[in-house]
């Protein structure tokens, strides 16, 4: 029975063995991301991307085509409903857009000042634009007929 009972003996230990250096690759583990999580701060990437349980893009942080950086919000369908982010000038930018991805609504700024103007578009055209404009930053508000033409209500609206 000697023989019987070194193999016994040996799968005991390696048993043990076995859940000693499982418990401790667990704990080993943990604390190190633990560890690495408290190193720093910061996460860098090029690009930053949010999904669903389906794996569907909600919101993607990244850069627009001029390199600034912007942040889009996607409906279920895929659809970039709102974006904010920095022309390439540095002024600021929040858009709404429709389900076909047209901007309907534009908070921007504008110029060295970084003037506040609001741009109301239907169907991709601009409808009505109003902000401070100019140096002294005087407020203005044109609206555009269905054709097309603008209108100034008041103030010098500048481009």
């Amino acid at each position: 029975m000697p023989h019987w009972r070194s193999y016994v003996l040996a799968s005991a230990f390696s048993a043990l063995g076995l859940l000693a250096g499982h418990w401790l690759s667990q704990h080993w583990t943990m604390s190190s991301i633990v560890e690495a999580q408290s190193a720093s701060d910061t996460l860098a990437a090029a690009s930053f991307e949010l999904v669903d349980a389906q794996g569907r893009r909600q919101i993607l942080m990244g850069r627009s085509s001029d390199g600034s950086p912007a942040i889009w919000f996607f409906d279920k369908k895929g659809k970039a409903r709102l974006n904010l982010g920095l022309y390439g000038d540095d002024n600021a930018f929040i858009v709404l857009n429709d389900d076909q991805e047209r901007a309907v609504q534009i908070f921007r700024t504008v110029g060295a000042k970084s003037a506040p103007y609001l741009v109301m578009k239907s169907e991709g055209r601009d409808r009505i634009v109003m902000g401070l404009s100019g140096p002294a930053q005087d407020p203005f508000l044109v609206h555009y007929d269905p054709g097309g033409r603008m209108e100034t209500v008041f103030g010098s609206y500048r481009r």
